[in-house]
């Protein structure tokens, strides 16, 4: 696709071949949302990104047996996910702390077995933990928020606020350590 048939991009164009990935129409026009440059998609936002990985984590629930190397590439084959660094990264970073994310989600949340929580819940405060634990280049409250979104999303209408009270505790008992 030519970039001369699109319009209002805010990045210097030289001689590449960009793929739209997703397009929105908006006042009758089309505008390309995201694209990338053949290969990792750069231009997905983090927002995205960690939603990608949200449904990574989500999915792997169901498919224990499968390494996550492996879903992340069946993704990729269906075409339906883009790939980015970030979310893979952060996927696997969940699944080779899940024991120590466990007993955080298992601390925090009061009342509450790990085996009776949703699995939406449970994917999202696991890929939370893991990023406020593993992850320094994102802020605990920006995880925090960023899951409580992911919640509003995808569960149940108590969900955000539950995933927000357990963050909120577990950042507050860092915080004193």
């Amino acid at each position: 696709i030519s970039v001369k048939n699109y319009t209002n991009y805010n990045f210097e164009m030289a001689e590449i071949t960009i793929t739209p990935v997703r397009q929105r129409r908006l006042n009758g026009d089309y505008l390309i949302k995201y694209c990338c440059l053949k290969g990792y998609g750069d231009y997905m936002t983090r927002t995205e990104e960690r939603e990608q990985a949200f449904i990574f984590v989500f999915e792997k629930q169901f498919n224990d047996d499968v390494d996550t190397d492996e879903l992340m590439s069946y993704a990729y084959e269906t075409e339906c996910f883009e790939k980015s660094l970030f979310s893979e990264s952060l996927t696997k970073t969940v699944y080779e702390n899940l024991d120590a994310i466990d007993e955080v989600i298992e601390k925090y949340s009061i009342g509450w077995k790990k085996e009776r929580l949703p699995k939406v819940t449970l994917a999202i405060l696991r890929l939370a933990i893991a990023e406020i634990m593993y992850l320094d280049s994102v802020p605990s409250s920006v995880s925090a928020n960023e899951a409580v979104e992911l919640a509003k999303k995808y569960g149940a209408s108590s969900d955000a606020s539950f995933i927000n009270g357990i963050l909120g505790s577990y950042i507050r008992g860092t915080e004193n350590e």
